[in-house]
């Protein structure tokens, strides 16, 4: 999802809402396709996953792309692509024209699928999705709310959030064995989560449902 500043940002000691029950599946009213307001990224939900994508098809001049390709890579055949993978993000190329470069940009990414280590809880007309990974005891908590066709999805912004959230809740550093710091791990009461809900999940991203 959204990259934080340290290498786990704001983790959590139990799922959020403590004490709220899991659903075993994605409510029927956040199901659909939504448009990213300030991109061209789609977001599809289903009553299993949350998946971001993106594909792009544009013309450009071979000097705009900041790209360093081995020459072997150029195929024989100029109609024929050049495929660069990287993640969820895949690239392909076709020269064209001389100077011109046909670039198709594909990109996929589950932002989120129910498990065991992946769960959604509901509270106050939010939805918490928490997330962790096998053998860890702690979860990373994103906000997602739905108020007509506008889906906000909000994290915990580091640092920027520090400041507010110390005077909310009790924070607590995560350091590694080199004394570099790793995170922060916190535990809030319900009383201090209703005010996090407010102040502590500044960094948003936002969806039009279209579908």
């Amino acid at each position: 999802m959204m990259q934080l500043a340290c290498d786990d940002g704001f983790r959590f000691e139990e799922p959020q809402p403590a004490h709220k029950p899991n659903l075993k599946k994605i409510p029927g009213r956040l199901i659909g396709k939504y448009l990213r307001s300030d991109s061209s990224r789609h977001l599809i939900i289903d009553p299993q996953h949350i998946i971001e994508w993106e594909n792009l098809e544009l013309k450009l001049h071979i000097d705009s792309l900041d790209l360093e390709i081995d020459s072997t890579q150029l195929p024989a055949n100029p109609q024929e692509f050049i495929e660069l993978l990287d993640g969820s993000h895949q690239v392909n190329l076709q020269f064209i024209e001389g100077d011109s470069v046909l670039v198709r940009y594909n990109y996929r990414d589950t932002l989120f699928t129910i498990s065991e280590y992946n769960v959604i809880r509901r509270f106050k007309g939010h939805y918490f999705l928490n997330r962790s990974r096998e053998g860890r005891v702690t979860w990373s908590v994103d906000l997602l709310t739905l108020k007509k066709r506008k889906l906000s999805l909000s994290d915990i912004n580091i640092p920027k959030d520090i400041t507010s959230l110390e005077e909310i809740t009790e924070i607590e550093k995560r350091v590694g064995p080199s004394g570099r710091l790793k995170g922060y791990k916190l535990k809030p009461t319900r009383r201090e989560l209703n005010k996090l809900m407010d102040l502590g999940f500044t960094r948003t991203a936002e969806y039009i449902k279209v579908e």
